[in-house]
């Protein structure tokens, strides 16, 4: 995956910024690892594109407090984009669990909370 965004919605233009990467979910005891593997960076060398000033925060429509807990427990005080990373979080289960897709996405925010991007992040939960 690869997106571009503004690390600062009032100076778009020199604030742009590249990131790219691997989003899935891998098995795990049972259950799986969700992961986001990315390299973030000004985006053609964008003069005032500031990489650390952007959190990655999951949204997850369906499940919420489940998937929150776990990926705080994972992310202890929340992710904040570098220039080399992971973002990861493991559900529990076990492999007779018979797991369906569930909506769930990162945002990127700006220091002040503001939306800058989303992507759509591969992920399962329990069936109803």
């Amino acid at each position: 995956m690869r997106v571009f965004f503004p690390s600062d919605l009032n100076n778009p233009s020199a604030t742009m910024l590249e990131v790219s990467g691997t989003i899935g979910v891998e098995p795990s005891d049972g259950g799986f690892q969700a992961f986001f593997r990315y390299a973030a960076d000004r985006f053609r060398d964008r003069p005032d594109g500031q990489v650390n000033d952007v959190t990655v925060r999951p949204i997850f429509p369906v499940e919420r407090d489940k998937f929150l807990a776990a990926f705080f427990l994972d992310n202890k005080g929340g992710a904040p984009l570098s220039s080399k990373g992971a973002v990861t979080f493991s559900i529990k289960g076990n492999a007779a669990n018979l797991w369906k897709p569930v909506p769930a996405y990162y945002e990127f925010v700006d220091k002040d909370n503001h939306l800058l991007a989303a992507i759509p992040m591969p992920l399962f939960g329990d069936p109803q």
